[in-house]
């Protein structure tokens, strides 16, 4: 089980970092190997963002691993990871 979750998890982090490296402002492009990637619907529907170089401002996308990697992937947008999850304790 841990193995298919981190499965899941690098799946989605690298259909986000290929939207995010192909979409977002250049500012969001930086540091895509350190995206903040919340886990929604484990194991299949997750959220990432991407800082810019300051942490002030992000760019945030939805991934649901059930679609195809070319529509699997959407703009979602600027509010963190950190407050998002804030409703969800």
């Amino acid at each position: 089980m841990i193995k298919a979750d981190l499965a899941a998890l690098q799946d989605a982090s690298a259909r986000a970092e290929a939207y995010i490296g192909a979409h977002a402002p250049a500012e969001f492009q930086h540091n895509l190997l350190h995206l903040d990637t919340y886990e929604v619907q484990p194991p299949e529907v997750y959220r990432s963002c991407a800082a810019n170089p300051t942490g002030t401002r992000f760019y945030c996308v939805v991934v649901k691993r059930y679609l195809p990697f070319g529509k699997s992937v959407h703009y979602d947008g600027s509010e963190s990871n950190s407050v998002l999850s804030q409703g969800t304790g």
